[in-house]
C-alpha cells in the first residue's frame, strides 16, 4: 500500500486548495490529529495545529460519504509528517526493543555520543525514510518473532516487533487515515479507537441495570 502511486492511496470525500493546505501543514508545524497523541508516551507534546486537522478532515467526511479524498500519498512523504510520527514512535515504550534491524530508541539518544551526534543520526534516518518514500522505493522489513511469558502461567505467547522505519511509516499513515475513519464509526463502537476503552462499555450498563430503566442482571 506505502509503495503504491500515490494516486492510488485515496480516502473519502475531496477537499478545497485551502483545506489541502490546512492537511498538508502550510504556515506552521506539522498537522497531527490530537488524537494520535494518547497512549503510552514519555511527553505530553502536542502539536499546534493538530486540532485544526483533525476538524477540518472529520468536517469534510463527515459532510458527503460518497466523496473521496485524493492525493492522500504526499503526506507521507512530507518530513514535518515523518518528524513526528518518528516522535510518537520513539516516545512509546515498545520502541526500547529492536526490530530486525537492530534500531532502537537507544540509537536516537545514544549516552555515549554528543546531541550532534544523535541529532545527525535522527536527520540521516529521516531523509533515508523520505527517499524512499517520495521514490516508491520502500519496503517493509520482516517482522522479529519473539516468545513473551503469559501472566501466571508458564506458558509464551508469540510477539511481533517491526522495525523502527516500519513503525513510522504505520504512525504517518494512521496520522493521515484516522480522522477520516473515525466519522463512519457508530457512537457506542470502543474498540481499537483513541480515547476508548473495556470501561466505555460498561459505563452504559450500569444505566441500562438501573431501577428507573427495569433491566436486570
Amino acid at each position: 500500500m506505502v509503495a503504491a502511486p500515490e494516486e492510488h492511496i485515496t480516502s473519502r470525500s475531496h477537499h478545497s486548495t485551502h483545506q489541502r493546505q490546512l492537511m498538508t501543514g502550510l504556515g506552521g508545524r506539522v498537522a497531527v490529529p490530537s488524537s494520535t497523541m494518547r497512549g503510552n508516551e514519555r511527553t505530553g507534546y502536542v502539536c499546534p495545529i493538530s486540532s485544526k486537522l483533525n476538524k477540518v478532515e472529520r468536517g469534510l467526511a463527515q459532510a458527503d460519504k460518497s466523496h473521496r479524498f485524493q492525493d492522500l500519498y504526499h503526506l507521507l512523504c512530507k518530513r514535518e509528517w515523518i518528524e513526528e510520527a518518528l516522535r510518537h514512535v520513539l516516545n512509546n515504550d515498545g520502541s526500547q526493543t529492536p526490530g530486525v534491524d537492530g534500531i532502537s530508541w537507544k540509537d536516537f539518544n545514544d549516552a555515549e555520543k554528543s546531541d550532534c551526534e544523535n541529532e545527525k543520526f535522527r536527520r540521516q534516518f529521516i531523509d533515508e525514510l523520505q527517499a524512499e518514500l517520495k521514490t516508491h522505493t520502500f519496503k517493509p522489513s520482516p517482522v522479529r518473532r519473539v516468545e513473551i511469558p503469559k501472566p501466571g502461567t508458564s506458558k509464551t505467547r508469540p510477539l511481533g516487533i517491526p522495525p523502527v522505519k516500519d513503525r513510522t511509516v504505520q504512525m504517518v499513515l494512521k496520522m493521515a487515515l484516522e480522522p477520516i475513519g473515525e466519522t463512519d464509526f457508530y457512537y457506542f463502537s470502543n474498540g481499537f479507537r483513541p480515547g476508548r476503552s473495556t470501561m466505555d462499555c460498561i459505563q452504559p450498563l450500569y444505566q441500562l441495570c438501573g431501577t428507573k430503566a427495569g433491566y436486570r442482571w
